[in-house]
């Protein structure tokens, strides 16, 4: 995809160290890089602690194409999904309901499958060559990739990362 993108200016690809699945995005882009976060934080993290953060796996991979997105997105097993769940409805009924349901506008809660966007397209429609790249592999099983869960705060692409403490 890299090479099909190179001299495109409105392909954003994630790059390699960028990599990650997203358990519950909490809010929009709200805080600038170094901004102090507000003190509201410590309820995030406490009710993080409250969670197992255990290794997790994601099977049944494929890409998904979107509008002005290509996602590499699969099914978590079962435990997870339970505690996405809980971990969801914890935040909601917190001082941080408001971001999430910004965050989250006119989508289910949690969302139904878990993805990495791959690539940010800056249109609507995907050109002809990132079509042709989606059709010939929309039918592969990338496998399963497995990982521990972490509360982070992060940029858009998760290429910085500052995991918070619970």
């Amino acid at each position: 995809m890299n090479e099909i993108t190179k001299d495109d200016p409105l392909a954003d690809t994630v790059p390699a160290h960028g990599f990650h699945f997203t358990f519950l995005p909490l809010t929009l882009p709200l805080y600038y890089l170094n901004e102090q976060l507000p003190t509201k934080v410590e309820q995030l993290t406490t009710i993080w602690g409250e969670f197992d953060a255990k290794k997790i796996t994601i099977g049944h991979l494929r890409l998904v194409a979107l509008p002005g997105q290509l996602l590499l997105a699969g099914i978590p097993e079962s435990p997870a999904v339970a505690m996405r769940q809980s971990f969801c409805e914890r935040v909601l009924d917190s001082q941080w309901k408001n971001e999430l349901l910004m965050r989250h506008d006119n989508i289910s809660l949690p969302a139904p499958f878990w993805h990495s966007t791959v690539l940010r397209y800056g249109a609507s429609f995907l050109p002809e060559s990132l079509r042709q790249f989606f059709l010939e592999r929309q039918a592969i099983n990338f496998g399963d990739v497995a990982g521990k869960l972490i509360l982070t705060r992060c940029n858009y692409n998760w290429t910085t990362c500052y995991p918070l403490k619970s």
